[in-house]
């Protein structure tokens, strides 16, 4: 996608007034974090299988997205690791 981006920022550098947008969702879930980000922000493994790197969207007191304070730590890291 970026790549499509600056090409048509080349082909078109000579327009005086436009607007480029881009949005790329992929800097949110899923985490794949590379070290040694991943494991910057936490003395947790990222690689323990207990510890989601994509929480279910909603709260996360309770229902379907409830994390343990372990898990929201690790959700949080893998965030601030990006």
């Amino acid at each position: 996608m970026f790549s499509t981006v600056a090409d048509w920022l080349r082909s078109n550098q000579e327009w005086d007034e436009w607007f480029c947008y881009v949005d790329s969702f992929d800097v949110h879930e899923p985490f794949h974090i590379p070290e040694p980000y991943a494991s910057m922000y936490t003395d947790e493994d990222p690689d323990d299988p207990d510890l989601t790197y994509w929480p279910a969207y909603g709260r996360t007191d309770r229902g379907q997205g409830e994390l343990s304070d372990r898990e929201l730590d690790f959700v949080r890291s893998q965030f601030a690791g990006r």
